[in-house]
């Protein structure tokens, strides 16, 4: 297809109801240029709500951000709750890890404590994932990097950091769904922040805090 041809189809495409395709056709479109697929680069595809310019497409990554902006309101939420997702498979799978490798009597109530937090990290992802696709994106497969020690004491601490973290970003998320007036997500958002205070609480109580 040629450029001209290519412009006229997008332009063609009525951006009300539409937004997953125009972002689908802007992907593909990517894809196209990194390949080298003959695309004039100096062109401009210009719609109601996007001005498309292919020169950016493989180049700065915060402008194709703001085009996305622009077709989905939800954006900016989608790439936190992704964000959040990934701490929630980080942190299933650091609560199962620090559950086997604890040691000592005085432990054993939080380790299995631990086994209950990370059934409910896996369940908030489920529901985070649900979440992102129902706002028009696409959840995340990446998961954030972990912690662990020889020391039982201090994964107690590493759990304790990554529940302190993942309240801030919850509190965050919260006040961006109810500036979009999203009812919906504020209300599972703040179910799972409660889950995840009393997760740090169980925590800092085995730390003597």
């Amino acid at each position: 297809m040629s450029d001209k041809n290519f412009k006229a189809f997008l332009e063609g495409i009525d951006p009300k109801g539409n937004e997953n395709l125009i972002k689908t056709i802007i992907k593909g479109y990517e894809h196209l240029v990194e390949a080298g697929a003959g695309f004039d680069k100096e062109a401009e595809i210009d719609s109601e709500n996007a001005s498309i310019e292919p020169d950016n497409v493989s180049g700065d990554k915060s402008e194709i951000s703001e085009d996305n902006q622009k077709i989905n309101p939800n954006q900016a939420l989608i790439d936190g709750l992704n964000g959040d997702l990934a701490r929630e498979y980080a942190a299933a799978i650091q609560y199962i890890q620090h559950a086997a490798m604890m040691t000592g009597a005085q432990y054993m109530k939080i380790t299995e404590e631990m086994l209950v937090h990370a059934d409910e990290e896996i369940e908030h992802a489920k529901q985070i994932s649900d979440r992102i696709n129902y706002l028009g994106g696409v959840p995340t497969v990446e998961v954030v990097p972990m912690k662990t020690s020889s020391d039982s004491a201090e994964m107690i601490v590493q759990d304790k950091e990554f529940e302190e973290e993942a309240i801030r970003r919850y509190k965050e998320r919260i006040k961006q769904a109810k500036e979009l007036g999203d009812v919906g997500t504020k209300k599972i958002l703040m179910e799972i922040l409660s889950d995840e205070e009393e997760h740090r609480n169980d925590l800092m109580v085995a730390l003597g805090q």
